[in-house]
This record gives C-alpha cells, sequence and structure tokens, in this order.
C-alpha cells in the first residue's frame, strides 16, 4: 500500500508539472465550464473535484479534463486505477463497500475502449477489487496506456461497417443477442457468420465464400484485427468485439431465460458433448438439444440434418472452422428447421477445455492472437505471422 501511495504521488505530481503548461494555455484561449462533482469515495464518503471542459472529443486529451482529479490523486483522496467513480446523485456502487479509492482508470474503463466489455461494471470491478494488489495496479494503468494508442476512438459508429466489400454489422453483444432471440423461433433459417482478419483473407481467394458474406443477413467483427483496420483507415468504430467465445455464455443465458434449444455440430468426437455438458452444469434450465461431432462423410449428411430437426432445436451452432461452417450452413439452410445457424469456429475447442483461452489481461491488450500463436506455432503461425500484416496491406 505505502509503494503504491509513493508511486501514485510521484506520478500525479510529474503530470501535472509536464501537462499544466498545455491546461492553462489552453485556459487562457478559452474559458472553460466549470462543474464540482461528488463522488463516492473510500466506503462510500463523499469526496469532490472540479471538472473542467477545456477539451472535447474522445483523444487522449480528454483526460486532461481532469486534472483536478490527478490533483486529488497527489493527495490521497483518489487512485490513478481503481473502480469508476459513481456521483453521489446515483445508487450506491458495489466499491462503497470496501476500503478502496476509485480511479482515474478503471477495469471497465479498459475493456469498454477494447471493445471486451461484456460484463456489467459491478462484476468488473468487483473481480478487479478481489484480486488487486500494486502490481495490479500498476499492470492496468500500462495495459490502459496501450490501449489510448491501440484501442476505440473513432468519430463513427454506425449500423453496418464496409471492409473490403463486406458488410459489417456493427452489433453490441446485447443487440447481437436480441437479434438472434427474434430469429430464433422463426421457420427459415436465419445464417449469421463471424469475420476476423483470416476469414478476409480467405474471403479475398475464395470467391463463393466471399460472396456468401455479401449475402449473409447478420455479419459480425471478431478480433482486434479488424478493429485495427477499421482505426487505421477508416473513422468507423465498432460498439463490440462480438465473437463467438464471449457471446456463448451470454448465448446459452438468453436460450434458458426463452426456453430456446441449442443443438451443438462440430469439432472432434466427443467435443460437442463436453461443451453440452459444461454448459448445462453451470447454466440452469438450459435445453441442449443435441449434439454431433463435425468429422462426417457427404453421405452421413442427410442423417445429420434429420437428428437436428428431430430435437427440435432453435438455434444451431457450427464449429467446423471457416469457410466450411458457413458453406455447410448455405448449402443446408433450406433443410433446417432451426430459426438461426450460426458458425463459430474454435469455440467448442475453448469452452470444453480442450484449448486454454488467453488470460484476460492479454485480452485487453488486443493480444488473444499472440497467445494462439504460442499455443499452436506449427498451425497459427501462417494465419497470423503472414495473415495480419497482408490484411492490413489489402
Amino acid at each position: 500500500m505505502i509503494v503504491r501511495r509513493i508511486y501514485e504521488t510521484v506520478l500525479a505530481l510529474a503530470c501535472l508539472i509536464i501537462f499544466m503548461p498545455v491546461v492553462w494555455c489552453t485556459r487562457l484561449r478559452k474559458r472553460p465550464a466549470v462543474r464540482v462533482v461528488s463522488v463516492y469515495g473510500k466506503l462510500g464518503q463523499p469526496v469532490s473535484f472540479r471538472l473542467e471542459s477545456l477539451f472535447v472529443g474522445t483523444g487522449p486529451l480528454r483526460l486532461l479534463n481532469y486534472w483536478h482529479f490527478v490533483g486529488m490523486i497527489a493527495l490521497g483522496r483518489f487512485g490513478w486505477t481503481g473502480p469508476r467513480p459513481v456521483r453521489v446523485s446515483r445508487p450506491r456502487p458495489a466499491y462503497s463497500r470496501y476500503a478502496v479509492r476509485p480511479g482515474l482508470i478503471s477495469p471497465y474503463m479498459l475493456q469498454k475502449r477494447m471493445n471486451i466489455a461484456f460484463n456489467d461494471v459491478n462484476t468488473t470491478e468487483e473481480r478487479f477489487i478481489r484480486g488487486a494488489s500494486t502490481s495490479s495496479h500498476v499492470a492496468l494503468l500500462l495495459r490502459f496506456l496501450l490501449a489510448l494508442v491501440v484501442g476505440g476512438s473513432e468519430s463513427r459508429v454506425g449500423d453496418r461497417i464496409e471492409l473490403l466489400d463486406i458488410t459489417l454489422h456493427n452489433h453490441s453483444i446485447g443487440t447481437a443477442l436480441e437479434a438472434i432471440r427474434l430469429n430464433s423461433r422463426s421457420r427459415r433459417c436465419q445464417q449469421i457468420a463471424f469475420v476476423n482478419p483470416d476469414c478476409i483473407n480467405i474471403a479475398c481467394r475464395d470467391a463463393r465464400y466471399k460472396a456468401l458474406l455479401k449475402s449473409v443477413p447478420m455479419v459480425l467483427a471478431d478480433g482486434i484485427g479488424i478493429h485495427l483496420a477499421l482505426k487505421l483507415f477508416t473513422r468507423d468504430g465498432l460498439r463490440d468485439n462480438v465473437n463467438g467465445t464471449d457471446l456463448f455464455p451470454k448465448l446459452c443465458k438468453m436460450a434458458a431465460r426463452e426456453n430456446l434449444g441449442i443443438f451443438l455440430l462440430g469439432g472432434a468426437p466427443g467435443v460437442a458433448e463436453s461443451v453440452a455438458e459444461e454448459a448445462s452444469s453451470r447454466i440452469a434450465g438450459l435445453q441442449i438439444a443435441g449434439t454431433h461431432h463435425g468429422f462426417f462423410e457427404d453421405q452421413e449428411n442427410a442423417s445429420v440434418l434429420k437428428k437436428i430437426n428431430a430435437s427440435g432445436a432453435h438455434i444451431l451452432l457450427v464449429a467446423m472452422g471457416a469457410p466450411k461452417q458457413e458453406k455447410w450452413i448455405a448449402d443446408n439452410a433450406g433443410h433446417l428447421q432451426t430459426g438461426v445457424a450460426m458458425g463459430v469456429g474454435g469455440l467448442f475447442d475453448f469452452y470444453s477445455g480442450r484449448i486454454a483461452r488467453a488470460p484476460l489481461w492479454m485480452r485487453e491488450m488486443g493480444l488473444e492472437w499472440v497467445y494462439r500463436l504460442l499455443q499452436e506455432p506449427g498451425r497459427m503461425w501462417r494465419r497470423y505471422v503472414l495473415g495480419n500484416p497482408l490484411f492490413l496491406w489489402r
């Protein structure tokens, strides 16, 4: 705790010395609106600071509006990192139960900037508080500095984004789930696809796959590569990194709540069954209508379709890898009686535990692809070492 107080005070004083000339020069040019903000502090005690509207927009300079807050960090009333401050006019936050100071930078703020804020703010910050240490606070600060460079600060967030002649549907994870719910009881199967840089590279050399992606009713952006491409070459921003691995637990909870059955198709023999057992044990009331591995011959296709339809499932998840899974869904959509069918790539391997997922701190830095490369360098080097630069060049 003492070490943390020392580094926070020294850093706060250094920032004030470095940035105060910028603040005062800006204040000479325009008179900012000033308001006093009162927030819950340690153990819910109210703490007030001044907020000046010197800088507008979403860029890093906007943080200089909080220079009074930085002064309060030097005095020990706030921290550089910690739970997001909540105004006393709002419901008392979870952190007010703990002897912790709110921070200028919160774990939820970091995840929001990196488009992976899939849990509510209280859940995210309670998890951080329970495991907090001086090193975790320093690590959070460093990750946020990286997020200022690679994270989202785009000026335009539309419902659809055009990327290399493919239309991405710019959903948050909540609106994506709502779209799935609305279509799940339809008599006509709607296909949903996820695309990452590797999918785009495949589409550039596979005309049928590209045409399929252009015709799919919902195409969701998956991965930091898509985000970086939009950040570097367009003004468009993603609402969320809506990938299948993060979507699946929330999809299962929604399905249990709405009494919707899910069929799992794909993976090696036994993997889909492991996913079904794990998901059912975690989520009460979840209906896994059926499972089947993805290594079946063409002559078995009819019997697989019959099994899916006989299960009464509303949602079909197909884990065969791109573009095979998207082509299989497109070829069989007319025979499927599920309302929704989506290709989910390696989801079953991750959720069953066959392949470990990158730790959260790596995902917060946009480095999940590095973790996958280290896990399977022989299989993944071409996708990431060659594929990512090729995608950005395109």
